[in-house]
């Protein structure tokens, strides 16, 4: 979902997600390709609000998905609530800033500062990248069963599961010194 930043009036500009945007549940369709998620779960809301050229993107969003346990591979039900926050500013400060910019391709040095806005271009924002973005940072890359001593992972005294000591043979006179008392 694309924006035109004239749409922001001066109260700014508010959208409500829900499961009956079509671009969201692509958007989450992408996000969550091999696993399951709710989507009549999806809700949450964005405001955002015009400071001269620079953009405020605040909001949440709340889905419920069913990530793999990490250990065990048993479905888990995970409520995510996410706090959105990102401030954007304008990649060109007039449309000569533009010409000029493609005409010459000259690296740019970023300092700490510059790395918490993010920009647009030609009046556009583009709200479905900045959510994906946003949630696929916030998402845990692994998730674990709540209660340990009931997750089903296989421990070495599995019966099923061999541990074959492989060794270089060339780390054997380090195995024997650690062993030597003195």
């Amino acid at each position: 979902m694309k924006l035109n930043v004239n749409r922001i009036g001066p109260n700014g500009h508010t959208i409500e997600l829900n499961e009956k945007d079509e671009w969201l549940i692509k958007l989450f369709n992408d996000i969550f390709q091999d696993s399951r998620y709710d989507k009549s779960s999806i809700s949450g809301s964005l405001n955002l609000n015009k400071y001269d050229a620079n953009i405020s993107f605040l909001g949440n969003i709340k889905f419920k998905h069913f990530p793999l346990c990490a250990r065990c591979g048993s479905e888990q039900t995970k409520l995510e609530d996410m706090q959105v926050s990102v401030n954007l500013a304008p990649l060109y400060t007039s449309k000569k800033d533009k010409e000029k910019q493609s005409d010459e391709e000259e690296e740019i040095e970023l300092t700490k500062e510059d790395l918490d806005f993010s920009f647009y271009d030609d009046d556009e924002i583009n709200i479905g990248s900045i959510l994906n973005d946003e949630i696929i940072l916030r998402i845990p890359y692994n998730y674990y069963c709540k209660d340990q001593n009931n997750c089903k992972l296989l421990g070495p005294t599995d019966p099923n599961i061999t541990i074959n000591d492989n060794t270089d043979p060339r780390w054997q006179g380090l195995k024997n010194l650690k062993n030597l008392k003195h």
